[in-house]
């Protein structure tokens, strides 16, 4: 909900943005309260974890920071997410948000950015797109 009413913020006041900045970070735990049978929420499982912690089941949290490092949206992720779907995930909800405005921001995201379904999502609203990916 926070991340939708920060960038439809954005969006409806054309508060300028430059650059987003995103990324995932896992969060590992134990999560016996996930574990019930009547639990309807994110997977809660093993994956890549980021705080090397394979032992423990994780989440993932995707977040999104202006230049400035605002945050400007956090999203909650089933524990196995990769980087790519999130930026799938992230590209899909900018491109709803801000359209054709997204010509004048740079989207900033580590090596997993660059694969062909997150590459046209961004070409469908920019005539020529701008990406940093910084391994």
């Amino acid at each position: 909900m926070y991340t939708r009413l920060s960038l439809s913020c954005l969006a409806a006041f054309d508060i300028p943005v430059h650059r987003l900045h995103a990324d995932t970070t896992s969060l590992s735990g134990a999560f016996e309260a996930c574990e019930a049978d009547d639990y309807d929420g994110l997977e809660i499982c093993r994956g890549y974890s980021k705080d090397m912690r394979p032992d423990l089941k994780q989440v993932m949290a995707g977040k999104i920071v202006s230049e400035q490092g605002i945050p400007l949206g956090s999203l909650p992720l089933d524990g196995n997410m990769a980087d790519s779907s999130f930026n799938q995930l992230t590209a899909q909800l900018l491109a709803d948000t801000f359209g054709e405005r997204m010509r004048q921001m740079v989207y900033i995201a580590d090596s997993k950015l660059i694969n062909l379904p997150t590459l046209r999502i961004f070409n469908k609203q920019t005539t020529s797109p701008v990406f940093h990916s910084v391994i």
